[in-house]
C-alpha cells in the first residue's frame, strides 16, 4: 500500500484510513510517500517512509509517528510523552505549534526507515535515536531557525 501523507490538500476516504490501519495492525509494512514541509529539513517532501504498528506503550520522545487527524495522514516527531503513555504531544519539526494531545485511536504506527533521495536512514539507530531525542526537546528553539534557512534556499535556487 502507498499513499501520500502531510499534503495539505491530501484527505482521504474514512474506508481508505480503517483499511490502512487494518493493515497496520496486522503487522503488515507499510511504504507510505511523505509529503510537504512540516518536518523538513530531517524529511522532504517525496521521501518514502517505512511505518510499522508498534504498540503505543513503547513509544518514546524523539519517534516519528503517523496519526489521523480529521481524515488527514501526519507523520510528525514525539515531543512528549508521560511514562504511562497516556498522554503523547507530537509536532512537525518545522511548525511552531504542537498537534495537541494524541489518542491511540488516532495512532496508525512508528516510521522505522526513511528512504530519501541519497540514502536510507534507521531512525532507531543509537546515534539516531540520540539526535531524534535531542530534536523533540529543541523543538520550539530550532523551528525558526528552520524557517530561515527554508526562506533562504527556497529563493536561493530561484536563480
Amino acid at each position: 500500500m502507498s499513499i501520500l501523507v502531510n499534503n495539505h490538500n491530501s484527505k482521504y476516504s474514512k474506508t481508505l484510513l480503517d483499511t490502512l490501519k487494518n493493515e497496520l495492525s496486522a503487522g503488515t509494512t507499510v511504504n507510505i510517500k511523505l509529503g510537504g514541509f512540516s518536518m523538513w529539513p530531517f524529511i522532504k517532501s517525496g521521501t518514502i517512509a517505512v511505518v510499522k504498528k508498534q504498540n503505543i506503550s513503547e513509544l518514546k520522545s524523539g519517534d516519528i509517528i503517523v496519526f489521523s487527524s480529521i481524515n488527514k495522514l501526519i507523520a510528525h516527531r514525539i515531543i512528549y510523552c508521560n511514562k504511562s503513555k497516556t498522554k503523547i504531544i507530537t509536532k512537525g519539526d518545522n511548525k511552531f505549534y504542537n498537534d495537541g494531545y494524541l489518542t491511540a485511536t488516532n495512532y496508525y504506527g512508528k516510521i522505522n526507515l526513511i528512504n530519501n533521495e541519497t540514502k536510507s536512514i534507521i531512525p532507531d539507530s543509537k546515534l539516531n535515536s540520540i539526535l531524534n531525542f535531542i530534536l523533540a526537546k529543541l523543538s520550539y528553539i530550532l523551528t525558526p531557525f528552520y524557517r530561515v534557512f527554508f526562506k533562504f534556499i527556497k529563493y536561493s535556487n530561484l536563480g
